[in-house]
């Protein structure tokens, strides 16, 4: 992507799953919905046997506070997800986590 470029919603999403796809995440039946003013989410496509997995994401797709060594001094874990989601989104196309954070951010 260039810098300043905007993603159309569609092309975003399909950027964010590329990215999952190749950060290990795994999912068996999981389609995903966008309802106007409702957001996105995760829905099974078909019926799900108990104790059968969805969905797998690795260590390496999750964006946390106190991750990577860093940490923030702040008064809640909440606080320092967001400030960490700042930093990531600072660093652009760069970041390792540059298609989740575009979404959440801008999509």
């Amino acid at each position: 992507m260039v810098p300043g470029e905007e993603l159309a919603p569609n092309q975003c999403l399909e950027e964010l799953l590329e990215w999952c796809r190749g950060r290990g995440v795994q999912q068996s039946t999981l389609l995903l919905r966008s309802q106007p003013g409702c957001g996105r989410c995760l829905v099974a496509g078909s019926a799900c046997a108990a104790g059968e997995r969805l969905l797998l994401v690795p260590a390496s797709a999750i964006i946390a506070e106190g991750i990577d060594g860093g940490g923030y001094q702040a008064s809640h874990w909440m606080l320092g997800v967001a400030h960490r989601l700042l930093d990531e989104d600072l660093l652009g196309a760069s970041s390792a986590f540059a298609p989740y954070v575009r979404l959440l951010l801008d999509g």
